[in-house]
């Protein structure tokens, strides 16, 4: 990482690429996500994967926004591995997303956010897989407690299904039933050894 000298201080002249660049693992069952977009977001960002600039991807095409932040796992990918654990469809190739319940809006694109990992959503989108991991903000007044899926409200994990069966007015979103802690830890260990086996030296 390059640093230049201002005024006697070092300054950081680039930073930690979000997908790539990042370590995710903070304890066990706790992570590091990246959070590109925000609740009730009408824009919907994503990380360029070539330079890692958050980037306008575009607006949000019908009137069912993001209900909770959302984002994605750092040095992940939905590979070979994802794709066996529940299905024989492909992994799409982007790094696993996340979702972030919190009490207070995170309202900030483009942030670094702890979490602990409760549960997930199967998510078939077109002929992809693309699971979700369900997540809660590390320390946060009414979700830090939640230790699984089961906890969190049943309205909650609704607005989510929700949201991604209707965001896009193109594509066919099919969502499964939610599943606890214990599978979703062995999703983010399948998407961790699909990036390493694709981009480890």
């Amino acid at each position: 990482m390059g640093s230049e000298t201002l005024t006697g201080v070092d300054v950081l002249t680039t930073q930690a690429h979000p997908w790539h660049g990042i370590d995710p693992i903070v304890a066990e069952g706790r992570l590091l996500v990246f959070i590109e977009n925000v609740p009730l977001s009408q824009i919907k960002h994503e990380v360029d994967h070539l330079s890692g600039h958050l980037k306008v991807d575009h607006p949000q095409d019908t009137s069912s926004l993001p209900p909770e932040a959302y984002g994605f796992v750092p040095r992940t990918l939905c590979g070979t591995r994802v794709s066996q654990l529940n299905s024989r469809l492909r992994g799409d190739r982007a790094p696993l997303d996340v979702f972030v319940l919190s009490e207070r809006p995170l309202n900030v694109p483009g942030v670094l956010a702890e979490v602990n990992v409760v549960g997930g959503i199967p998510v078939r989108d077109e002929s992809f897989v693309d699971d979700k991991l369900i997540t809660v903000l590390h320390r946060d007044s009414a979700y830090g407690g939640i230790d699984d899926i089961s906890a969190v409200p049943v309205h909650v994990m609704e607005r989510i299904s929700h949201y991604l069966i209707h965001a896009s007015p193109t594509s066919i979103c099919e969502v499964g039933d939610y599943f606890g802690k214990e599978r979703a830890e062995q999703l983010l260990q399948a998407a961790m050894d699909d990036y390493r086996r694709v981009y480890s030296d």
